[in-house]
């Protein structure tokens, strides 16, 4: 009995020594030992105080990080750090740590006696688990070969691909589109001669612009290494890249907006890029206006336009080359693996009998528009009208695929000729939109010039159409995917969002999860397009029977005419009960949740291969079948029957946030501009009759801007693309 009793005491301090060390975390570095840990390997560095909020709030957030990415990071050569500047606040005044929490990379210097300062954790990032994760993997492992460059080789590179200081006679040149390939230029806080070949690749304590510019020594590590990975392209002479030192060049940057580098507030330094375009490409100035800015996406960015601005003429065939165009039913196969960058493409269809110059105007005022959509848009133009076989074909093959799960023939769905016209039928040129993995196209119906080159209206079917058929939720798109903002010209109150819960521990799942989400969005997508039919068919039928009456009661030939022109309303609407497919993991389903705000939604209660119906812009969301039954994957038809019915039927779910908050806040706001119309009543009346005895010296004046031409704002012109 004693020989089980020590037994067991041994297997309990077992367990208990194994949870201390799944709780180890590294002891914050010190004075004594930063430089020497520094100088091997890579490192991620939290400076904190242990009395700041924002530390303790991002404590938690820091632990897990740790614990669920220390191990691949350091399968890199890449460590994660504290230092606590309470404790060591002489090493914090050394690295000039001006503020709590503060994250930083360091790398070995060149002297290998200490650590250099290679990137800050910017703003783009969000400070999550998924956030810091990113920006290790996009700083650290993916720009590894950048960051372990010398100061020789990173300025070997840039002479060898001639990536420098741009002379403000050849800045000139580049705005005005006098150049034969694109440029792709970053504009910067300092002079030509503290930012030139020879000292780009300097260290901070020999570089007077990185010394005062701390943000410009993350961007230079950033630039090089755009550099590097765009000098196939450089030396194929596609493109040319440099970077302009705004305070030896003060008018170019003053007519150009950027009067935030002609100061000496460096700690508010946010980086510019712009690729000019030649001429004979529209002559454009394309910003990079993304959130995030990490070299990866820029580079993605540049090589994006490089392929738009050429308004390549393809054909179909082409066009299988650079997307995966669908013309066969999927199988559960074919649904291994997340695609995280998918290719939505957007073809301007003409015809060459009746093209005419004024066609392909429009072309070069949706650059910039198209560039700043997050996804991966693309845009070509093509007179080959096999692409409307292609539309075709899509759909006829779409119906296939959804009756694979559909047993009972008499539900079936049937390719329907008279409603693929009626939602397929234009002039040229219009705009065929295709996507990845998808058999769902789109049409932009244009019945005449007017509609074509309305330039508001094209980008509302582009913005419509430039989601993803299926993507995945994380931080960067969870805020697309559930807007802040609502704009009617693109979006529509009644859309949803389908969620998959995914394990991304466990991938054998995936092609049932994957198979499930692609049969729900192309089955709804048939539905949706019958019910606009129906809709169509019914406001027809309106109409002719009024034109009956009207002839029923021997009006004369003015009045049925009359009746005759009035246009059906477009029933084809993209954007109505629109349905956005999403994976979701399991152990992120909590804090997006949260970020949200749904609080009446239990995040915790959902496993992998649950499907959940959120209402995306109001404070619904559905998780069982009309039967009352879990939806899942492997309910499919239980699936799409609840989003019809919450769709065309209206039927309401449960809420995602307490309405009482929702109430309540909207009373208090109710309130707060009832109170705030009574002071200002109140102060206006005593006002009137503190002065109602003095004579109004400048009665004879006009209130300043009275004059309506005053008044008059440039406004958003079509040929302005900033």
């Amino acid at each position: 009995m004693v020989y089980y009793l020590a037994l067991l005491k041994l297997v309990v301090f077992a367990v208990i020594a194994a949870a201390e060390l799944d709780d180890f975390f590294p002891e914050p570095l010190t004075a004594a030992n930063f430089d020497n840990v520094m100088s091997k390997g890579f490192h991620f560095v939290e400076f904190f105080s242990p009395h700041c909020s924002h530390c303790k709030a991002l404590a938690p957030i820091w632990k897990e990080f740790y614990d669920t990415f220390h191990a691949e990071a350091e399968s890199y050569d890449v460590y994660i750090n504290q230092v606590d500047c309470v404790a060591s606040g002489d090493l914090c005044d050394r690295e000039k740590i001006f503020m709590y929490p503060m994250l930083r990379l360091y790398g070995p210097n060149d002297r290998g006696n200490g650590g250099k300062l290679l990137a800050s954790f910017s703003k783009g990032y969000e400070r999550t688990v998924e956030g810091l994760t990113a920006f290790v993997r996009e700083q650290a492992i993916d720009s590894r070969e950048e960051l372990l460059q010398s100061p020789k080789e990173i300025t070997d590179l840039m002479k060898s691909a001639d990536i420098g200081a741009i002379s403000s006679a050849n800045m000139i040149e580049i705005i005005a589109g006098q150049i034969e390939k694109p440029y792709l230029v970053s504009f910067w806080p300092g002079t030509d001669e503290e930012l030139n070949v020879n000292t780009f690749s300097q260290d901070v304590k020999d570089n007077k612009l990185f010394s005062k510019c701390p943000r410009c020594l993350d961007f230079r590590n950033l630039w090089s290494m755009v550099g590097r990975r765009l000098s196939p392209l450089i030396k194929q002479n596609e493109l040319s890249v440099g970077y302009l030192n705004c305070k030896s060049n003060k008018n170019i940057c003053l007519s150009l907006g950027m009067d935030d580098l002609l100061t000496d507030n460096y700690g508010t330094y946010d980086p510019k890029i712009f690729m000019f375009l030649p001429s004979n490409r529209g002559g454009n100035k394309i910003r990079y206006k993304a959130s995030t800015l990490n070299g990866k996406q820029i580079i993605n960015w540049s090589k994006r336009l490089l392929d738009i601005a050429k308004f390549e003429d393809i054909t179909k065939a082409d066009l299988t080359k650079k997307m995966k165009l669908r013309s066969s039913p999927f199988r559960k196969e074919d649904f291994t693996e997340i695609d995280v960058d998918p290719t939505i493409t957007f073809v301007y269809l003409y015809s060459k009998e009746t093209a005419v110059a004024e066609d392909f105007w429009l072309l070069d005022h949706l650059v910039q528009p198209v560039m700043d959509l997050r996804s991966n848009v693309r845009l070509y133009k093509s007179s080959d009208m096999e692409f409307m076989d292609l539309a075709k074909n899509q759909e006829e093959t779409l119906i296939k695929y959804v009756n694979q799960e559909i047993a009972d023939p008499a539900n079936q769905l049937h390719f329907d000729e008279e409603m693929y016209t009626a939602r397929t039928l234009t002039t040229y040129p219009m705009l065929l939109c295709f996507k990845d993995d998808s058999l769902v196209s789109h049409v932009f119906q244009s019945f005449g010039s007017h509609d074509i080159r309305d330039f508001n209206v094209v980008m509302d079917f582009i913005r419509v159409n430039a989601n993803p058929f299926v993507e995945q939720m994380t931080d960067a798109s969870r805020d697309a995917i559930f807007p802040r903002n609502f704009d009617p010209s693109f979006m529509s109150k009644n859309e949803k969002v389908v969620l998959v819960v995914t394990d991304a521990n466990d991938h054998t799942k995936l092609h049932r999860q994957g198979y499930a989400l692609s049969q729900i969005g192309h089955r709804f997508h048939y539905l949706k397009q019958m019910n606009q039919f129906e809709k169509l068919k019914r406001l027809r039928g309106e109409k002719y029977a009024k034109v009956e009456k009207i002839k029923a009661k021997g009006k004369d030939n003015v009045e049925i005419i009359r009746a005759l022109r009035e246009q059906v309303p477009h029933v084809f609407e993209i954007k109505d009960n629109n349905v956005h497919l999403v994976y979701v993991e399991q152990a992120k389903l909590k804090s997006i949740s949260e970020n949200l705000g749904w609080s009446k939604f239990n995040a915790q209660k959902y496993e992998p291969g649950d499907i959940i119906i959120v209402s995306r812009f109001t404070n619904n969301y559905w998780d069982t079948s009309l039967k009352g039954q879990k939806l899942s994957s492997d309910t499919i038809s239980e699936v799409v029957d609840i989003l019809s019915a919450a769709s065309f039927q209206k039927f309401a779910g449960k809420g995602l946030r307490s309405s009482l908050s929702i109430s309540a806040v909207s009373t208090y706001f109710v309130l707060f501009i009832l109170i705030a119309v009574l002071i200002l009543g109140l102060s206006k009346t005593r006002a009137t009759a503190r002065f109602r005895s003095r004579p109004d010296k400048h009665r004879g004046l006009k209130p300043f801007f009275s004059d309506a031409e005053a008044n008059v704002g440039s406004g958003p012109a079509l040929g302005k693309v900033d």
